[in-house]
């Protein structure tokens, strides 16, 4: 988790950081023609993606479902996955799938991208998690040694400090993928990939709206910040928090932010 310095952009309000998320999502799925195997590729590589839930990638989704703003052409290259989800059916209202279905699936219709969902309704979270490591596994072709690589994973902070659903003072096993877990508030149960799938993407993006969020991503990137720790904990910290923990050795990491979110952020 030596990383990369997260680079840190910072909008007047939501519409312009959400704006800046999209010329963020854009960049980072760009074909690279300087690439020989995708120039010698029949057609383009497949990018896939980690999906985030919550309202604030709501407000993304809702853009880019705009042919306008991303060419509906573009989406049939996607492959989507999830950073974690609720243990809760996909038409709950909770549901991160549900949501994303909402926003932005069924806006794209037919051009929607192939996404493949938690199964937050299975009545045994670990093995639900167990299940998405394989579907990430073959999906990529890896073996148990190989950490897939996505080509973009999108994330939220919570006031806590807590991405996806990595929350400060919970254990789990830093070697797996996806893991079972539980909200410290309220115990809900929630399935989550872990640092160890986060640290191997190539591109991640925090995008964070509101006052709400301002001491956790100033505990992160502020300039007090506590440094990273260079393994993986067996229990996530409350400092760092766990979404400062998230650094992709050889990926590139942004934080969008709206000055709300930034106003404990030092010049």
């Amino acid at each position: 988790m030596s990383g990369p310095i997260p680079r840190v952009r910072v909008f007047p309000g939501p519409e312009a950081a959400t704006e800046g998320a999209v010329e963020e999502w854009n960049r980072a799925l760009r074909s690279d023609d300087t690439d020989a195997a995708l120039a010698d590729a029949p057609r383009p590589r497949t990018r896939r993606v980690l999906f985030a839930g919550g309202t604030t990638p709501e407000r993304l989704y809702r853009r880019l479902a705009d042919p306008d703003v991303m060419p509906l052409t573009a989406w049939r290259r996607i492959e989507g996955y999830f950073g974690d989800e609720r243990c809760v059916p996909p038409d709950h209202p909770d549901s991160n799938y549900g949501l994303l279905r909402r926003s932005l699936l069924a806006p794209l219709g037919g051009d929607a991208p192939k996404v493949h969902r938690m199964h937050g309704e299975d009545p045994d979270p670990d093995a639900a998690a167990r299940a998405y490591e394989r579907v990430i596994a073959d999906a990529f072709g890896a073996t148990d040694d190989e950490t897939p690589s996505f080509d973009l994973a999108l994330l939220g902070v919570g006031p806590d400090g807590h991405t996806a659903s990595l929350f400060p003072g919970r254990s789990m096993d830093p070697e797996r993928l996806c893991v079972a877990t539980a909200r410290p508030e309220d115990g809900s149960a929630r399935i989550t990939v872990t640092l160890r799938l986060l640290d191997a993407a190539r591109s991640i993006l925090f995008f964070v709206l509101g006052a709400s969020k301002a001491d956790a991503v100033a505990r992160c990137v502020g300039p007090d910040a506590t440094p990273p720790r260079d393994l993986r904990p067996t229990t996530l910290p409350h400092d760092p928090p766990p979404a400062a923990l998230v650094r992709p050795a050889h990926g590139r990491v942004v934080w969008l932010l709206d000055q709300a979110a930034a106003r404990d952020l030092r010049a």
